[in-house]
């Protein structure tokens, strides 16, 4: 029997104050206990918890990531890091800012591995059209994949959009930013860098695409799909249209994806 499973890459809990923190925990049957009682002593809700890197029995310790709700908590930051680090038990390694009120995007975590192996999240109309284009047209579905990035990119743009104006994140150029960009990443498309970007155009450098990757070798670019993803997501965000041109790409040698946007 299967169940399903929650990978919690998103925490959205409007009208809470939320806190991310990658961390190491000792592998000891003590210090489960120790973190839940910290973390009940300050009125402190765990969200979620999850693994993010196989336990070390060499050294002695597993890597977690854990959202937190501390809106009804006192303690500082600053304080609760030194109290959690002080009992010997753990050793804070990252922290998860919220990008809004009440909502938590876990950019920390990149990329994504399934055992040793890269992995990518799609949501699962996107699954579907990307291997049904590759498995059957190739390289010659390029066209076609940039339109359907097209529609991804508007739609994300518009979740993204919606999912944190309530809170006064508004600014269309802001939510690409801070939103956006993080909705890719959590995603495992890549890590995105906002190099310039205004309402007329700017530059975005991608580490690791997803699609790129695929076609290393192939001695051209090879983003059809991200293209077209920047392209709605911009459109939705601006409403305008926007060319994206790729001018480095991991297929013909760069270490990393160069985009140029320009407002059309």
């Amino acid at each position: 029997m299967s169940h399903p499973l929650h990978l919690p890459r998103i925490v959205y809990l409007p009208g809470r104050k939320l806190l991310g923190v990658l961390y190491f925990e000792k592998i000891v049957p003590e210090a489960k206990g120790v973190f839940g009682s910290i973390c009940a002593k300050y009125k402190i809700i765990v969200l979620d918890e999850i693994l993010t890197a196989p336990p070390s029995f060499e050294e002695k310790r597993a890597k977690k990531l854990i959202f937190l709700d501390i809106t009804d908590s006192s303690i500082t930051r600053d304080s609760l890091f030194k109290e959690l680090e002080g009992s010997g038990f753990f050793k804070i390694i990252d922290v998860v800012e919220p990008v809004a009120e009440g909502l938590l995007i876990d950019h920390v975590s990149h990329p994504i591995f399934i055992s040793d192996h890269r992995a990518v999240i799609f949501w699962s109309s996107l699954y579907r059209v990307l291997k049904a284009i590759r498995g059957r047209f190739g390289t010659g579905g390029e066209a076609f994949l940039f339109y359907e990035g097209l529609d991804a990119g508007l739609e994300t743009g518009r979740y993204s959009y919606e999912m944190v104006k309530s809170v006064g994140l508004s600014d269309p150029l802001e939510v690409f930013q801070k939103v956006f960009t993080k909705m890719f990443q959590a995603a495992g498309f890549g890590r995105m860098e906002v190099l310039e970007l205004s309402d007329s155009g700017g530059r975005i450098a991608i580490y690791d695409c997803f699609e790129c990757e695929l076609g290393k070798g192939e001695g051209r670019p090879y983003a059809a799909f991200v293209r077209g993803l920047l392209a709605g997501a911009l459109k939705y965000l601006l409403n305008k249209e926007f060319q994206v041109k790729e001018l480095w790409c991991l297929a013909t040698g760069y270490s990393h994806c160069l985009f140029e946007l320009r407002a059309q």
